[in-house]
């Protein structure tokens, strides 16, 4: 158990930092979100908005929820 618990560390570590690369890499971040915050497309929201990336939502605008 203790190896697996690293190796699931180290995933959601790896898609965390990858998340973190496409916000970086891109011009607009496209986002469909259900305007829940929590999980890894919350995290790249919340990223995307603090280093000031324009966001487009998709299936209506969570952000009025926010």
């Amino acid at each position: 158990p203790q190896k697996l618990n690293i190796y699931v560390i180290n995933i959601l570590v790896e898609l965390h930092n990858s998340d973190r690369r496409i916000v970086d890499d891109c011009d607009v971040l496209f986002a469909v979100w259900d305007g829940q915050k929590i999980g890894g497309t919350w995290q790249t929201i919340a990223y995307a908005k603090k280093i000031g990336k324009p966001i487009v939502y998709f299936g209506g605008n969570p952000e009025e929820k926010v």
